[in-house]
């Protein structure tokens, strides 16, 4: 029998909408909950959440296995992107895969969705976009490869991917956590930062071995975080950098792109 009330309290609002929010219908909702489905609907928009109603079946990710073997440069981006600027998260209702980019590069995210074949919208929210799925495998899958949640705390490594792959891996990280910096003399600086340490070494260890040489890796403190930085200051080695991760490369940051332009005009 559905619970039927006119009202809940802000906890329950705030627990149903939690579960709501990892993509589930709101009839699945109101049948996880057992509570009923008009009711709740009013009750979420009282406490504003307004997204759109959907079905869970167009949440689901068709492909579900995109992740299960990285053995495409596309493939091998978007995990790097994912290392950058993705997130994991699991809730006692669900799991949840989601990027964040500015939104002047919402079409890396529209390519994603093209990839993995979900009818996922994209959420524009002032300067940003969203892009997120619910699929438990895949959650699986990132959790396998070294992405984790509260990355932020954690020391992890490069995933143990085919290396013929690895220059597309770099670019995605770099798209989403590399700084280009050109200044007014010409001088330009190219860095890498993250928030573990054995990531950023076994990639100085991967350029080195190309002869592309860096820096030695610092910290540095970003915001209220201590970050590792990882440099490449000469001229000579940022373009062996650029023609490294962009040698197979058909989807990166166009503005990123036009800086290392820049440095090799």
């Amino acid at each position: 029998m559905k619970i039927n009330q006119l009202k809940y309290t802000e906890q329950e609002i705030k627990k149903f909408g939690e579960y709501y929010k990892l993509g589930h219908s709101l009839k699945e909702t109101a049948e996880y909950f057992n509570v009923n489905y008009h009711t709740l609907k009013q009750n979420l928009i009282r406490f504003g959440y307004r997204t759109p109603i959907k079905k869970l079946s167009n949440q689901r990710v068709t492909s579900i296995t995109y992740f299960d073997c990285i053995d495409t440069h596309e493939k091998a981006y978007f995990l790097g992107l994912l290392f950058a600027d993705g997130y994991i998260s699991k809730t006692p209702y669900g799991v949840n895969i989601g990027i964040a980019l500015q939104l002047q590069d919402k079409y890396i995210l529209e390519h994603l969705k093209r990839e993995i074949n979900v009818s996922n919208k994209i959420s524009d929210y002032k300067n940003s976009s969203k892009f997120s799925v619910t699929c438990q495998h895949m959650y699986k899958i990132l959790r396998s490869l070294g992405i984790k949640e509260n990355k932020s705390h954690l020391d992890y490594k490069i995933p143990n991917i085919d290396e013929n792959f690895i220059n597309s891996f770099i670019l995605g990280y770099f798209d989403g956590d590399g700084c280009i910096t050109i200044k007014s003399t010409g001088y330009s600086v190219v860095s890498i930062c993250c928030n573990s340490k054995l990531f950023l070494e076994d990639i100085q260890k991967y350029l080195n071995k190309l002869n592309i040489a860096t820096r030695p890796i610092t910290t540095e403190k970003r915001m209220h975080n201590n970050l590792f930085v990882l440099y490449l200051s000469k001229k000579e080695n940022q373009l062996k950098f650029m023609n490294l991760i962009y040698k197979n490369s058909n989807i990166f940051l166009q503005r990123k792109y036009r800086k290392f332009l820049q440095i090799s005009s």
